[in-house]
């Protein structure tokens, strides 16, 4: 695809594999030179630019195939970036011809995420989204329907970013797992709070208690306690108590716990490492929480989901949920961060199993015969070699 200005100039080309390869980007573009910067164009705008000046405004998609494909069906205001995520100075560019944008990406979960990153540039802009059924993109869409029903969704389906920001705090979320009803409400509790609006606080938290089917009343007073929270600069938690509880277990058991909640192999490569963990656990939430992963592990077996719900039942604590926000960062770590925080980790218990183990051969040289004798000091040895291995 020829990158063309708006003076009509080729200034780079874009070329997009046909062949699904994961070893391959789906899109290649031309190496940036001092006159072609892709973050600086947009695909299409030269043929645009009239029809955006006509219709009052643009529709920015994700791919060149979407533009071609939207164009040859007759509608012509259509651009897209290269490649990459919206930039400043792409909103700059539109700018120059509209100030309202529709924003039609792919509806799958990677458009869903750039579609909530164009909203955050385009600041300034009158812009709205909508997203295509069934994960659909725009070519797809058009392939399967036509032009009329393409522009009868546009004009009946758009949302402004709070409208926009409020579907997709339930996107891929189960309203009955305990761990996926809180993360709806911080997500809404979120936008509301940053909105600085009243008005909106009211429209949005009287729609969330429908859908969740809670009162009103309920989810007012949990937004209350959140933006408290978060006016303080503070982790928001439900109580006091809660608080004070968080505060008072280390960031390696609450790794810990992320590590055994996201994965039983990580249960597994602990108890292989160090045995039996309960002596190693110093507060008692930690220790709540880990024998009730076990017990869900060894006897119940459910669905997996279900392990965060099972564990708050069983501890009527929510320390759980704070803990699994870091299980959705792990998720994210490449092989290397995720060896490298496990491994942390590990090196923490161990060092607590060394002063254990130290601890008790204190007491013991008085008391106890050679043979006991013997092997405190071999267990001892053996912690002190594996703190001192994996500080290297």
């Amino acid at each position: 695809f020829p990158i063309i200005d708006e003076s009509n100039r080729v200034l780079g080309f874009s070329g997009r594999i046909f062949v699904n390869d994961p070893n391959q980007p789906k899109y290649v573009n031309t190496e940036e030179t001092p006159i072609y910067k892709k973050g600086e164009m947009l695909y299409n705008l030269n043929n645009a630019i009239p029809h955006i000046r006509k219709s009052g405004y643009v529709i920015l998609c994700e791919g060149q195939m979407d533009v071609i494909s939207l164009s040859n069906h007759g509608i012509k205001n259509v651009v897209c970036s290269l490649g990459t995520a919206l930039t400043v100075e792409q909103s700059q560019l539109l700018s120059k011809y509209t100030k309202k944008v529709i924003i039609c990406y792919d509806g799958d979960n990677a458009g869903i995420k750039a579609t909530g990153k164009a909203f955050n540039v385009l600041k300034g802009f009158t812009a709205h989204s909508i997203t295509l059924p069934n994960g659909m993109d725009p070519d797809e869409y058009l392939k399967a329907n036509n032009k009329d029903s393409f522009i009868e969704y546009l004009n009946n389906n758009q949302k402004d970013v709070f409208a926009f920001l409020y579907q997709n705090a339930f996107t891929n979320r189960d309203i009955n797992v305990a761990y996926d009803y809180e993360e709806i409400k911080k997500s809404v509790f979120n936008f509301l709070f940053k909105s600085g609006s009243g008005i909106l606080v009211e429209k949005y938290l009287k729609q969330l208690a429908a859908d969740l089917k809670v009162s009103y009343d309920a989810i007012y007073n949990d937004y209350n306690i959140y933006s408290k929270g978060v006016g303080r600069g503070n982790v928001v938690e439900s109580s006091p108590e809660v608080e004070k509880v968080s505060k008072e277990i280390k960031a390696y058991e609450k790794m810990f716990i992320a590590f055994i909640a996201y994965d039983k192999k990580y249960l597994d490569y602990f108890t292989s490492e160090l045995g039996e963990m309960s002596p190693y656990l110093q507060n008692d939430t930690v220790l709540d929480t880990y024998l009730a992963i076990i017990y869900f592990y060894n006897s119940l077996k459910n669905d997996h989901k279900e392990i965060y719900n099972y564990c708050y039942s069983q501890t009527q604590n929510n320390f759980i949920f704070e803990v699994l926000d870091q299980v959705t960062e792990l998720v994210d770590y490449d092989e290397d961060k995720l060896e490298k925080v496990l491994s942390d980790c590990i090196d923490k218990f161990q060092k607590i199993k060394y002063l254990q183990l130290r601890d008790e051969f204190e007491v013991k040289t008085t008391l106890a015969d050679d043979n006991v004798l013997h092997t405190l000091k071999e267990k001892l040895e053996f912690v002190r070699n594996n703190v001192k291995k994996n500080r290297k």
